[in-house]
């Protein structure tokens, strides 16, 4: 796939941070605050983050006064970033507690974590469209395809993972998701989606004989 812009490996925020923090509180999507901040408190386990508060954004129950005039919902991003997560148990519990609708997630940050697997309670989330997964201990690209199932995801990062030594990582990302439009920070273009597209083809084919 193209690599016409650098990626943001290792980074604390994603170098396309704005954007999709724009895209979380689009025209489409509810008027809400700024995405609620978690990043850097060195956290083992998603229910410590219940302990404090976010650095930024304004949790459920918070005071709400800081929030846009109008707004429906506290936020529709969290922030979650370089702490020390190993798995993902208490999430759906975690985002009712801090969220006003944890349906209407659409942005969500776990790099530079110690994650090592995929956790289907992503799928949980039908709206959420940037996840970023960079930096973590993802070794196999199998995990990446669990998110097949999302409806809505477009942008993902998941460079700085062991599974990116794979010399067919973009193409079997690109193929797993067939709505993405950035992988890594770098967009997926119509010759890019024609590529996998038929790398998705030839490898279903490959399976279906080693089946038979």
């Amino acid at each position: 796939l193209s690599r016409s812009r650098g990626a943001a490996g290792g980074s604390s925020m994603p170098a396309d941070a704005e954007e999709s923090e724009g895209d979380a509180r689009g025209a489409s999507c509810p008027l809400a605050g700024f995405p609620l901040d978690y990043s850097y408190k060195e956290v083992r386990t998603i229910a410590g983050f219940l302990d404090d508060d976010p650095y930024t954004g304004v949790a459920k129950g918070m005071d709400r006064s800081s929030l846009p005039k109008g707004a429906e919902v506290n936020a529709t991003g969290v922030r979650l970033a370089n702490n020390r997560l190993e798995s993902l148990d208490g999430l759906a519990e975690f985002l009712e507690r801090v969220l006003d609708d944890p349906l209407e997630l659409r942005w969500l940050d776990l790099s530079n974590n110690r994650l090592t697997t995929v956790d289907p309670v992503l799928l949980n989330y039908p709206k959420l469209s940037c996840l970023y997964l960079q930096g973590n201990k993802i070794a196999k690209l199998s995990d990446i395809d669990k998110l097949a199932a999302a409806p809505a995801l477009s942008k993902i990062t998941v460079q700085d993972n062991p599974c990116q030594q794979r010399k067919d990582y973009r193409l079997r990302v690109a193929a797993a998701l067939p709505k993405l439009r950035s992988l890594d920070v770098i967009a997926v273009t119509k010759e890019d989606r024609a590529r996998a597209d038929a790398y998705a083809h030839v490898r279903a084919e490959r399976l279906r004989r080693e089946q038979m």
